[in-house]
């Protein structure tokens, strides 16, 4: 409790202690009093004057939220101008009397509060052009707060879709080819289809789940893999060959969900089909200091990046990859693209390393 008054002071003071402060000496001059105890009084009635005010704010919009059909347009407190009209000389009034009394009692003065002459109505004047100011500061500053984070959020919801619409053009590609395989396999090797069909299966309940969840373990990306894997070591038999290196203490790591097939459909597709004897593909994980790496690799026929058809052959699913990490991360992740001199093509992800279970 202490510590939301606390709060409340300062952010009260950090916008209203320029005004009491012009306030204090404008009020010591005019009634010729030393300006210490003008200070005090300011000080008090305008923090008895902004608590009234911040009191009818929340407790009016929380009635018409609650108890009225009225829909409120901003995402803060706000019951709208025509109450804060009335109810700002009303806070003003009773700050007044409540802070006045508080300040005599602060500063020794045994007089009694009178409200009476010219000098009150100047000090209530005073008051009320002060907080009223003091209102539209604060109401301007919540209302752009309130823009900026409503613009955030369809920003953030639009690159989703956008991510969503990448990830659903990506899919179907690798499950047409399966199953235009899976039919031919079903005429010349019925076991073989089985099996494919099996490990399809197990792909595609993994991928609705995938497609639900932002995140999920290093593990249970590898998982997902090696089913689609699977699936390509059927059409290929023995010319593809599969390594996997995952450390058991990176396993629980959360990464994006589904960020590895793209890479893992380009080596084959691209590095090691077009080959008449096929080759090996490599994932491996390994933690660099706070950064998880994973690195995808083939040594197939490889592909040049200064040759624009070879570019535009891999740049779909790598745009995808790309895209997603710099949503989520931003600048602390990055993909690395090199094509060895010995051939083939790897490229390495770099994920900073964050603790904490995996979200859906």
């Amino acid at each position: 409790m202490i510590k939301i008054i606390l709060n409340f002071l300062w952010r009260e003071l950090r916008v209203s202690a320029p005004l009491i402060f012009i306030a204090s000496i404008f009020l010591s001059f005019l009634f010729k009093e030393k300006v210490w105890m003008m200070a005090v009084h300011a000080l008090c009635v305008g923090l008895c004057i902004q608590t009234l005010i911040e009191m009818g704010r929340h407790g009016a919009t929380y009635f018409l939220r609650k108890y009225t059909k009225l829909v409120l347009q901003q995402d803060f407190a706000w019951p709208g101008w025509p109450f804060m009209f009335v109810w700002i000389p009303i806070s003003c009034l009773g700050g007044y009397l409540i802070g006045g009394n508080i300040a005599l009692i602060l500063t020794g003065d045994t007089r009694k509060l009178q409200i009476q002459g010219y000098g009150v109505i100047i000090i209530l004047g005073v008051c009320l052009i002060t907080a009223l100011m003091s209102t539209i500061y604060l109401y301007s500053r919540n209302y752009i707060a309130s823009m900026e984070a409503r613009n955030a959020a369809i920003q953030h919801s639009a690159t989703e879709s956008h991510l969503r619409l990448l990830q659903s053009q990506l899919e179907p590609h690798m499950l047409f080819n399966t199953l235009a395989n899976l039919r031919v396999l079903i005429e010349v090797d019925t076991r073989a289809a089985q099996s494919m069909l099996d490990h399809l299966n197990d792909f595609l309940r993994a991928s609705l789940n995938g497609s639900r969840a932002q995140n999920h373990s290093l593990e249970e990306e590898f998982l997902r893999i090696q089913d689609y894997l699977a699936l390509m070591q059927i059409r290929m038999r023995e010319r593809l060959q599969i390594e996997l290196k995952l450390p058991p203490e990176l396993a629980h790591i959360p990464i994006p969900a589904m960020i590895l097939q793209p890479l893992v459909e380009n080596a084959i597709k691209h590095g090691l089909e077009p080959t008449e004897h096929g080759g090996t593909i490599s994932i491996q994980a390994e933690r660099v200091h706070q950064h998880l790496h994973i690195k995808v690799a083939d040594n197939g026929c490889g592909t040049r990046l200064d040759h624009p058809q070879s570019s535009s052959k891999m740049g779909y699913g790598l745009q995808h990859v790309r895209e997603r990490l710099q949503h989520m991360y931003g600048a602390n992740a990055a993909l690395d693209i090199n094509t060895p001199a010995s051939g083939g093509y790897s490229v390495t992800l770099q994920l900073p390393i964050i603790q904490g279970t995996t979200k859906s």
